[in-house]
């Protein structure tokens, strides 16, 4: 990792358990299958928006987002994972009303090649000394080969927001919207804080 957004150590509560859940957002990735020429576009693309400004754009959190995210981290950690760079990233999530919302954010993550270090940086980043074993972690995002495979094949649980219902890949839960997914989430978070 390059760099990171790490906000405030989260407050552990008793019951909180050391579960995860790793949320992905979709921006182009940054790996080893990108041109440097790419990188540069994607960079450019980005400053050009911070420039522009973000009311510009059509970018917006799901209603309730917000609030699930809250609601969720009294139960596991909450970890935003991104392969967007770190001064493109922030001001989109202050634009949105996120800044506070995750324990942790990852920032430059590489996905998907980076998973190994992402998941290994987000245990530590949850306050534990060790990492958070991948059967304890959900993984929430649009994008099968990054935000889920390298989860799955350790055995974590997997959610796939599905937008455009293309079937790639076997998710535990593929669902079209975050409507959908808000129920999933709540569910799986209260299972982990009851054991």
């Amino acid at each position: 990792m390059r760099s990171r957004i790490e906000p405030p150590a989260p407050t552990r509560s008793p019951g909180r358990s050391r579960t995860a859940i790793s949320w992905s957002s979709c921006w182009p990735a940054s790996g080893a299958s990108a041109t440097p020429d790419a990188g540069q576009a994607f960079l450019g693309g980005r400053e050009d928006l911070l420039a522009r400004g973000l009311g510009t754009t059509d970018v917006h959190a799901p209603a309730g987002l917000a609030e699930l995210l809250d609601e969720v981290r009294a139960e596991a950690g909450v970890v935003l994972a991104t392969n967007a760079p770190a001064a493109a990233f922030g001001p989109w999530l202050e634009t949105l009303g996120l800044t506070e919302a995750f324990d942790a954010v990852i920032t430059d993550s590489r996905k998907p090649f980076g998973m190994p270090e992402v998941l290994r940086r987000a245990g530590e980043l949850i306050g534990g000394e060790e990492p958070v074993p991948a059967q304890e972690i959900l993984s929430v995002g649009d994008i099968w080969r990054n935000d889920h495979e390298h989860l799955a094949a350790l055995g974590g649980t997997t959610l796939l927001i599905d937008r455009f219902a293309t079937g790639l890949g076997e998710p535990d839960h593929r669902v079209q919207d975050f409507a959908d997914a808000a129920p999933i989430i709540r569910s799986w978070a209260r299972a982990r804080a009851r054991r």
